[in-house]
């Protein structure tokens, strides 16, 4: 399994960001927040089928694993493929929460990236933020690593990927008000994002309602 992932990682290199340019007019912005992380949690909207391939494209310099449905380890080629690219499960039930948290804290010991889709459900191409589940801020909290939230955005010929500035838990504060207050900042982050990128007014934007750009964007 470890050459399988080690020559998986190399075709992710070599082929994928060509892959993406012409499938999806793919590109990626803030590449430079990502400078001197050796471990962390990433975070990103769950907003297409293909977005795991653009994580691994994002962090294609770096050991990433990341959290899938149970329904989605399969056995066979495709189950084996997902293992291969650093697919694992969350817990399902709460006799699997102690392995799961255990296997998140070994990776980011070892100095891996483990992404999390902070939504949890996949809404396709979906241009409004959603709230964050807070596990994953629990384990930046618990392991002290920053938070790395990558905004997937869907322009007219072009899929963005916004990579936004780290975000460090404030060590100050306990475990349960440290987590509270990253999700908080993690939630903002994005949202901002959003709102900047679609033209939605920010004084009027929610997430529980449809919102309209307050102005045509243009050249996406």
């Amino acid at each position: 399994m470890r050459l399988y992932r080690g020559f998986l990682r190399v075709i992710y290199w070599l082929f994928l960001p060509l892959v993406n340019l012409v499938g999806f007019g793919f590109r990626v912005k803030g590449r430079k927040n990502l400078k001197g992380i050796k471990k962390a949690v990433s975070v990103s909207n769950h907003v297409s089928y293909f977005d795991c391939v653009w994580n691994c494209q994002i962090w294609r310099n770096r050991s990433l694993f990341f959290t899938v449905a149970e329904h989605n380890n399969k056995k066979g080629a495709f189950g084996r493929f997902l293992r291969a690219s650093g697919a694992f499960p969350i817990a399902s039930s709460m006799s699997q929460t102690r392995d799961f948290g255990d296997c998140v804290d070994y990776l980011i010991e070892k100095n891996n990236i483990v992404h999390f889709y902070g939504e949890r459900g996949l809404w396709p191409r979906y241009k409004q933020s959603r709230p964050l589940k807070k596990g994953a801020f629990h384990y930046a909290v618990k392991n002290n690593v920053p938070i790395v939230m990558i905004v997937y955005l869907f322009g007219k010929k072009r899929v963005t990927a916004q990579i936004l500035k780290p975000i460090y838990p404030n060590q100050e504060l306990d475990a349960r008000a440290a987590t509270e207050d990253l999700q908080k900042r993690t939630q903002k982050a994005y949202d901002d994002a959003v709102i900047k990128f679609y033209h939605y007014d920010p004084e009027s934007y929610a997430m529980n309602k449809v919102n309209e750009p307050v102005k045509k964007r243009k050249n996406k």
